[in-house]
């Protein structure tokens, strides 16, 4: 069980070091919060010092960005708490609000002259009841989700 959780915490790291060049975390200036910063399009989110340890972030594309709970479980299961879209255009994020409407919702939650940031949500359920360990937290950590969302900022310079 041992080895298993060092291979996944070993990935994570790995993954997390993969983004490095385009994003950043670090403590907030008020030392409470994980700062995130998205270099590529100049925006930053701020997750409670809580969730330490307990999520990680996937660049699934450059615009396509997972937040999803930390797990050891054996099945190597993501579970996505959220996902950030970032579009250029407003073309762009209709585009693909189109294409989702049948399955998921789309939700702006940022908007300037450089970027429109929107999220969704997963359709499924992270887990199950006899997974209670995981289902607490997760359960907990949806409740911050719009404080998170909120605390988008650009970090353009002007």
């Amino acid at each position: 069980m041992k080895k298993i959780l060092l291979v996944v915490l070993l990935i994570l790291g790995i993954l997390i070091a993969g983004c490095a060049s385009n994003t950043e975390s670090s403590q907030g200036s008020n030392n409470e919060d994980i700062l995130y910063v998205n270099q590529n399009y100049n925006f930053s989110l701020s997750f409670p010092k809580g969730w330490g340890g307990k999520f990680f972030l996937t660049e699934v594309e450059p615009t396509w960005i997972d937040v999803c709970h930390v797990n050891d479980l054996p099945d190597e299961r993501i579970a996505r708490l959220f996902t950030l879209h970032i579009f250029t255009d407003n073309d762009a994020f209709e585009e693909r609000n189109q294409s989702f409407q049948e399955t998921i919702s789309m939700m702006k939650i940022y908007e300037d002259a450089e970027i429109i940031v929107a999220v969704t949500y997963p359709s499924d359920v992270a887990y199950v009841h006899s997974e209670q360990k995981y289902l607490e937290e997760y359960n907990a950590m949806l409740g911050d989700i719009s404080e998170i969302l909120s605390s988008i900022e650009s970090k353009l310079q002007n």
